[in-house]
């Protein structure tokens, strides 16, 4: 973990001012550093979700959703060894835990590029990300 120095293209100050010494500021941290390992491995130079949007194009589905069906598979995976009572062989259940984390910011991240280019509109933007109250609110 890099304890506050931007990891991962994209990050925002949220990610900069995570506590690192909380649980959940090591889980922010941790997703993001995650994210930006893989989105080097996966990513296209022009498009950040290629991958994503390929599995979108095949299945029919909307581009957050392709997300969301790599982490249903996570999911998958938790309830197979679950009923098995078994330990897994390869990916560590904090393995599985941190990918499936990183889909669901990647699907509501593509979620939020859908509503900024197809219906101009946004949940936040980043001058409400340190206000009290946000649009969920009201």
């Amino acid at each position: 973990m890099n304890n506050g120095v931007q990891i991962a293209q994209g990050c925002n100050l949220v990610i900069l001012q995570c506590d690192t010494t909380t649980a959940w500021g090591r889980a922010l941290a941790t997703i993001a550093e995650t994210h930006a390992v893989k989105d080097h491995d996966y990513a296209g130079e022009d498009d950040e979700w290629v991958g994503f949007r390929q599995t979108s194009e095949h299945m029919g589905i909307p581009l957050w959703e392709s997300a969301d069906f790599n982490e249903v598979q996570k999911l998958g995976r938790l309830k197979t060894l679950r009923e098995r009572g078994e330990d897994p062989l390869s990916e560590t259940v904090e393995d599985t835990y941190r990918d499936k984390a990183v889909y669901a910011v990647l699907a509501y991240a593509m979620y939020l590029e859908y509503l900024r280019i197809n219906e101009g509109e946004l949940l936040f933007n980043e001058d409400s990300l340190g206000e009290e109250s946000t649009n969920a609110d009201q």
